[in-house]
């Protein structure tokens, strides 16, 4: 609404007032209300600009049910959507961006919403054709590297699903730092999502609804761990499980003699991929099992690569050979190289399964068990040096430019997480709870450094860990803080936190009790070669090398305008 008079004379509000008994759940008290809880006060925005008017949604729905027959007139522009001032201008090449374009999509789109009760979509603002474009084109050219589950080539605004819809307009939005809009289309997504559940019995589903409804939880749930608050974190992630195992039992039944066919399982492949990299990375950032085994040594095809993912249907061949992920993890489990090359996608998934495998056996013992410990991580000490020769190929045969490939960075990230995992699983928890409890720190038990601080396999840890700070120091501290939200994912923040604290416990409690002098010289010269590169933190610090990787920590994760650490 504009608040003007015409719109203020012609308001709902009063008729809902009026009409009790039609509009229960809509009033305020009324038992039938959406839990408040899940709405936020800041959510609704009522100075964003250029946006629907949410009495004539109302309006449209309702009118026709008041007694009597004869409900307040209303005039032709206020039960439609505004049209554009200025007609849209230049040529639209490719089906993908007609289906972004066109006026009648978004029209469809936002008639779509009135199927759902109007008391869930009391809260949002539906946005004009402007803001719809500019929140998909957003998702589609930034937040889909990190989270790529839907295909550009066959989406189309008109006929995906309201709760689908939202959820990838509020990540888009995100991107283009319009917190508020992103937020209020978030929670009327998660209403929406829930309420389509409430309303059609998930055992009655077809394939194409659970792959859309997967596609909408898993959005929800990324946005609520690293876009959203505490408080909502979280809500999401169950829901994507249990969805993940149904794909998972209907992958057996798909068949493929079509590029629609081909869609729908590369979709279903991806969701199961991304619901095992966002349950590895909150594994290892909160030593916390989200997940059931059954999905991380799920038989599925690895997702295929970028080039093949991004094909429109005339440029599309079915694919004669996949590499399945239980393949995958069979060949790198047995220190061997898979017999098919992995994809973008595919690598990540593949260190997200065995990062997953590694923190849960971390949770199950610790490396106090030494014998089981010992046999563990040999065995799994193979399969993280598969992976890094792997990722180090890949990483040579990039081009010249400053930044490295997003994909292949966040699979390195994931990879250096797994090492400090299996390694120093110890210090690592130290080093966590004194960040979580400062007051632990004068607790003498956790700073006494344990049996293995000077056993090699610790090396291996923070050698990772020195490499991966140079690395960082040298691509240029202020670009990454800079570029790093835009260009990279929130996962690729947990190696570099993760490795910082790492080197902090062995500068300030481990450092002379390396087995070898030369270990040490080693670290050493990698921690030197790090402070050499960054010239203003280097006197922030004092020159003091000890205070180096948390200074780079906080340094790399200050920029909150994208994904929100919690740490």
């Amino acid at each position: 609404m504009d608040g003007s008079q015409s719109s203020q004379a012609n308001s709902i509000d009063n008729v809902i007032l009026e009409h009790p008994d039609i509009f229960s759940a809509y009033l305020s008290g009324s038992p039938l209300v959406f839990n408040p809880a899940f709405m936020d006060p800041e959510l609704v925005n009522s100075n964003i600009s250029e946006m629907f008017d949410l009495d004539a949604l109302l309006a449209q729905g309702f009118l026709n049910e008041i007694p009597g027959g004869n409900p307040p007139e209303l005039p032709i522009s206020v039960l439609q959507p505004p049209k554009p001032s200025v007609p849209t201008s230049g040529p639209v090449d490719t089906a993908a961006g007609r289906n972004l374009l066109a006026d009648d999509n978004c029209e469809n789109a936002w008639a779509n919403l009135t199927k759902y009760p109007v008391h869930i979509l009391a809260s949002l603002r539906f946005p004009s054709k402007y803001a719809v474009r500019r929140f998909v084109k957003a998702f589609f050219e930034h937040f889909a590297a990190h989270i790529p589950i839907i295909h550009q080539p066959t989406f189309d605004i008109a006929t995906t699903p309201s709760p689908l819809l939202l959820a990838i307009m509020a990540c888009g939005a995100v991107y283009l730092g319009e917190d508020s809009t992103s937020n209020s289309m978030h929670t009327v997504a998660v209403q929406l999502v829930f309420e389509h559940e409430r309303m059609s019995p998930f055992n009655k589903a077809d394939p194409e609804t659970l792959i859309w409804m997967l596609q909408t939880y898993l959005l929800l749930a990324y946005f609520e761990i690293h876009c959203g608050s505490d408080a909502k974190s979280g809500h999401a992630l169950p829901h994507c499980i249990k969805l993940a195992q149904e794909a998972i039992a209907e992958l057996q039944k798909c068949s493929v003699t079509s590029y629609k066919d081909w869609v729908r399982r590369e979709s279903t492949n991806r969701c199961i991929a991304t619901t095992i990299l966002i349950g590895a990375s909150l594994c290892s950032k909160e030593q916390e099992a989200w997940l059931a085994s059954p999905i991380v040594e799920a038989k599925f095809a690895l997702p295929s690569s970028t080039a093949d993912w991004h094909k429109s249907e005339s440029d599309f061949e079915l694919p004669t050979q996949m590499l399945y992920s239980d393949e995958a993890l069979d060949a790198i489990v047995a220190g061997q190289t898979p017999s098919q090359a992995i994809s973008e996608f595919g690598l990540v998934t593949t260190v997200s399964a065995l990062l997953y495998r590694i923190c849960s056996f971390e949770l199950l013992t610790s490396s106090q068990h030494g014998e089981i410990y010992a046999t563990y991580g040999e065995k799994m000490g193979k399969s993280l040096q598969v992976l890094d020769e792997i990722l180090k190929t890949r990483m040579s045969q990039q081009g010249t430019g400053l930044a490295p490939d997003s994909t292949v960075h966040r699979a390195k990230s994931m990879l250096d997480s797994a090492f400090y995992h299996l390694y120093a699983s110890v210090p690592l928890s130290v080093m966590k709870k004194l960040l979580w409890s400062p007051a632990t720190l004068h607790d003498a038990n956790i700073l006494r450094p344990s049996n293995d601080a000077n056993s090699l396999d610790l090396y291996k840890a923070f050698i990772c860990a020195a490499e991966g700070l140079r690395y960082g120091c040298r691509l240029g501290l202020s670009y990454l803080r800079k570029m790093a939200p835009i260009k990279f994912g929130p996962e690729d923040a947990v190696g570099a936190y993760e490795g910082g604290l790492l080197l902090c416990w062995y500068l300030h409690l481990a450092q002379d009790r390396l087995p070898h002098a030369e270990s040490r010289d080693t670290l050493n010269a990698l921690l030197s070669d790090s402070l050499a590169e960054v010239a203003d933190l280097r006197l922030d610090v004092n020159g003091r090398l000890s205070a180096l990787p948390l200074a780079v920590c906080v340094e790399l994760l200050s920029d909150g305008s994208v994904w929100k650490c919690k740490f």
